[in-house]
Formats: structure tokens, C-alpha cells, sequence
């Protein structure tokens, strides 16, 4: 390749780098620009969940509908006075067969107002002025504050023909019709994961004569289980703890229920009949049962 060819691809190459960089440029200088013309009109709509493509991930989405807030106010001090129309839309962007809906309806669109509040706010004597429209409450001295307002939405996945939701992809897009045209959209990244509220585990503690047990409860509360046993290769050293136990036809026990206490555990003695054999935790079937 000669000189002249590698100038014109290095030249088009940086050009093309350059022609996307500065329409991102300008599309976010568009973009702020507008935004502050609209903040100084008085308005302000923001989120903390949207923005510019704001992305948000969730990896403990239980299956149940996702929260979002929409303010009127950029702070305490700067408050919109003035009633905001705006609409809410979802787009599923994973490829799977679900449907978004918003706010409880049918559809994934919404269309709300943000209404603005106000109040009097007495800083200089004892007198009650909740009641105090405007002109009575700046007459009489007080202050007249806006309020700022906030207002919780939400979106539900909604799988089709009983489909099993694993992770999807959202696109909340709120868009303000009146008084001033303001967009923001957000990405949630929801993966399912239902908590774990707690589960009964077994252990082995392996020593030369004998082997230790170990029931361990990390729910909350006190639950109750049933262990079951091969009572030809393992006899257990009876314990306060154990009811309900069952005997095999040599009085040996093959089975009992005992108690757990919540984020506790318990311990019982087993003796093997054959050392040659390979025991393992497996040996045992412990089945939660009610107490």
C-alpha cells in the first residue's frame, strides 16, 4: 500500500471519529442548553432513576414491580409552581416474550400530572396559618414556600404464556407535555433472584470413633425437621433433643425429629458399624417438617 492510499484511509478514519464525536457533542450541548432555558422558566422535572439513558441494575428483581419517582423540583429551593402534564411509556428491549405495563394499567403508557403544592410558613410568631391562602399569608407577614412534590411510579413484567422471566432489559421514557417539552429516559437491567429467607443445612465433622452432625437453621425462627438414617451403618448416641424416633428391628433408631432454633444449630453423635465403609453427609434425609 503506498503512501498516498494509507494518508486517505488514516484521514477518513479520524474524520469519521470526529463527525460522531462532535454530533455527541452537540447533541449533549443541544441538550443542556435546553435544559437550561427550561430551569430558568422556573421549571424543573427530574429523577433519580432517569435521565439521559441513566442506567439502572437490579440483581435481587423478585418478579414484583419496580419503583421509580419523578420530582418537580431540582432542590429544596427550586420548585416548579405550576402543574407538569407529562407521559410515561415502557419498551422491552430483551427479546423474550413478555409485555411491560405501567402503573397498574393495561398498556405501557401512562399519562399523569405532577400537580404543584405550596403552604404558609410561619418562622415569627405562635400563630396557626395552615389554613393561609397566599395573599392572607404574605399580608400578614409570613412567607409563602413552594412545596416540592413527588411522585412514585412503577412498571410490572408481565411474562406471556406462563414464560419463566430470568433477566430483561427496560426503557423508561418520561416525556412532559405541558407547559415545556423535557425528556428523560432510563435503563433497568432486571435480574431474577428471589431472596433466600433461610434454609436448614447438614454438615459432617468426621473424627477417629465417631462422626458429628450438624443441623444448622438460618431462618429467623425456630423450625423443626425430621433426620432419617440407615441404622446398619450408623447408630446414634440418643439425645434430649430427639422425638417421635423409630426403631429398626435391633432398637436401633433410624429416624427422629428434633428442633432448630432460628440462626442456631444442633449436634448429634454418630458411631459407624463399618470404618471401612465411605460415609458421607448424604447418608442422611432431613426434611423440614412443622412444629
Amino acid at each position: 500500500m503506498n503512501t498516498k492510499k494509507k494518508f486517505i484511509i488514516i484521514f477518513c478514519l479520524v474524520g469519521s471519529f470526529l463527525f460522531f464525536t462532535l454530533r455527541s457533542l452537540a447533541r449533549y450541548s443541544s441538550s443542556s442548553v435546553w435544559n437550561y432555558y427550561l430551569e430558568s422558566q422556573g421549571f424543573y422535572l427530574a429523577s433519580d432513576s432517569l435521565g439521559n439513558e441513566k442506567k439502572n441494575v437490579n440483581t435481587l428483581w423478585d418478579g414484583n414491580a419496580v419503583h421509580f419517582t419523578i420530582k418537580n423540583s431540582s432542590n429544596e429551593s427550586l420548585v416548579t409552581d405550576y402543574d407538569i402534564r407529562y407521559n410515561v411509556s415502557c419498551e422491552v428491549l430483551s427479546e423474550i416474550p413478555v409485555t411491560c405495563k405501567v402503573n397498574g394499567g393495561q398498556t405501557s403508557s401512562f399519562t399523569g400530572v405532577l400537580s404543584s403544592n405550596s403552604r404558609c410558613v410561619n418562622e415569627v410568631d405562635d400563630v396557626d396559618v395552615t389554613l393561609f391562602n397566599k395573599p392572607e399569608c404574605e399580608m400578614n407577614g409570613y412567607n409563602w414556600e413552594k412545596i416540592p412534590v413527588t411522585r412514585d411510579l412503577y412498571f410490572e413484567i408481565v411474562p406471556e404464556n406462563n414464560y419463566e422471566v430470568s433477566n430483561v432489559d427496560v426503557r423508561i421514557t418520561v416525556n412532559s407535555v405541558s407547559p415545556y417539552s423535557k425528556t428523560m429516559t432510563g435503563l433497568f437491567s432486571l435480574f431474577k433472584n428471589a431472596p433466600d429467607t433461610g434454609s436448614i443445612s447438614k454438615t459432617i465433622n468426621n473424627f477417629v470413633d465417631y462422626d458429628d452432625l450438624i443441623l444448622s437453621n438460618s431462618y429467623s425462627t425456630r423450625k423443626c425437621v425430621r433426620v432419617e438414617f440407615d441404622s446398619s451403618k450408623r447408630i446414634v448416641d440418643f439425645d434430649d433433643n430427639m422425638a417421635n424416633t423409630v426403631l429398626d428391628t435391633s432398637g436401633y433408631i433410624t429416624g427422629f425429629n428434633t428442633s432448630i432454633n432460628g440462626m442456631s444449630n444442633v449436634k448429634f453423635k454418630f458411631f459407624n458399624k463399618d470404618f471401612s465403609s465411605d460415609y458421607n453427609v448424604d447418608d442422611f434425609i432431613i426434611t423440614e417438617i412443622g412444629c
